[in-house]
């Protein structure tokens, strides 16, 4: 099974606010769990 690969190109801005949304730990935890996704490619 194939699974798709996007490329994710994050600003230094971009960056920044979703490290800063998982460190504090305040929001839901998908969001949180999306953000570290996104922090790992």
């Amino acid at each position: 099974m194939n699974t798709k690969k996007y490329i994710v190109r994050l600003t230094d801005e971009e960056r920044a606010m979703l490290k800063d949304l998982t460190d504090k730990g305040k929001a839901a935890a998908a969001k949180i769990k999306h953000a570290n996704v996104l922090l790992k490619i």
